[in-house]
């Protein structure tokens, strides 16, 4: 997956929605909102800080099992992961990977 279906499959599990009606595929709307606030859309593939906000937000089971899914990735280091292998296990975790 590239970065910008990575993100958008996250971003549509923690529940943010595009509040632009422009849409359009292959480019970040800058107006987004998670219910709370609206902000662009965080960059889960590439900041550790946004994909950890997304794992916590989904509760201590998801993130045992993202885990372990992170632990059996050939060449991770769980405590070493970089963002990217980080968002490919939130994905595999929820079955939205695609290769």
């Amino acid at each position: 997956m590239n970065d910008l279906e990575m993100r958008l499959a996250i971003a549509e599990v923690c529940g943010w929605t595009c509040l632009d009606a422009r849409f359009m595929t292959g480019r970040i709307p800058d107006s987004w909102t998670d219910g709370s606030r609206h902000q662009d859309l965080p960059d889960y593939p590439n900041d550790l800080n946004a994909i950890h906000e997304a794992a916590m937000s989904q509760g201590l089971l998801f993130r045992m099992k993202m885990a372990d899914i992170l632990a059996s990735m050939q060449g991770v280091d769980p405590a070493f992961a970089t963002a990217r292998q980080r968002a490919e296990a939130f994905l595999r975790t929820i079955g939205k990977w695609k290769e």
